[in-house]
């Protein structure tokens, strides 16, 4: 947490916010990230990759930007399958400010049809 406490000057003299990347499964770690000196946390990982979901970081962490909130696996899906988690894992949420939807970090290579 020092070091963190050290990068937050930093970021403020150059005006960006601080962001803490971490990704998996977090959900036991939320009530120590909520303390973190930071203005948002990337990347939350949903299940299966991870067990963290945007709805158990803005219970946990109110305050902050958070970043994710899906994972590789979904993407390759037909686009109305991305389309109706997102908005699901979306419904469930109080509002969506500070909601950043992405992959939550590492995407799978693209294949070609039929394989």
């Amino acid at each position: 947490m020092e070091t963190l406490r050290s990068r937050r000057p930093i970021a403020q003299a150059y005006g960006c916010p601080l962001i803490f990347r971490m990704c998996g499964p977090l959900k036991d770690l939320l009530s120590h990230l909520a303390r973190f000196p930071v203005a948002g946390l990337e990347a939350f990982t949903s299940p299966t990759l991870g067990n963290t979901t945007l709805l158990d970081g803005r219970a946990a962490c109110p305050d902050k930007c958070l970043v994710g909130g899906t994972n590789a696996m979904l993407w390759p899906q037909p686009p109305k399958a991305i389309i109706a988690q997102i908005e699901c894992d979306l419904d469930a949420l109080p509002h969506h400010r500070g909601i950043v939807v992405t992959s939550a970090g590492v995407m799978p290579p693209r294949r070609p049809r039929g394989r």
